[in-house]
């Protein structure tokens, strides 16, 4: 909701997508008061099965990545996961994102705040 709510906000907005949106997520995403008016795509598939001709254009956000995003392209495409693997589960968005062969980037975030550990 917040992030759909910002991006509507947004003085250049960009298409929001949600992939995955089966079983638990979709019952989850019909409890949200609107959602069937939001403007976006809703996809039953995964990102990987729903986006797999456009492969190259996508960057899988993750913190764990080597490459710093410093400026949006906006022929790419950038998945932000629903799981933060800081700690429980370290480098396992990265790992998942290698093993399907899309590129990586996290946010310079380091650059900006100070992160309590």
């Amino acid at each position: 909701m917040y992030c759909y709510a910002v991006n509507g906000r947004s003085v250049s907005p960009c298409h929001l997508w949600l992939t995955g949106c089966e079983g638990t997520m979709e019952s989850q995403l019909k409890r949200i008061p609107g959602v069937d008016k939001w403007v976006i795509e809703k996809e039953s598939r995964s990102y990987i099965e729903a986006l797999h001709d456009q492969k190259d254009n996508l960057v899988y956000l993750t913190a764990d990545s080597e490459t710093v995003l410093e400026d949006l392209d906006s022929k790419k495409m950038y998945i932000i996961g629903g799981l933060v693997d800081r700690n429980r589960w370290k480098r396992l968005t990265r790992k998942k994102a290698q093993e399907q062969g899309i590129q990586t980037a996290k946010l310079p975030i380091d650059n900006y705040l100070k992160m309590s550990s």
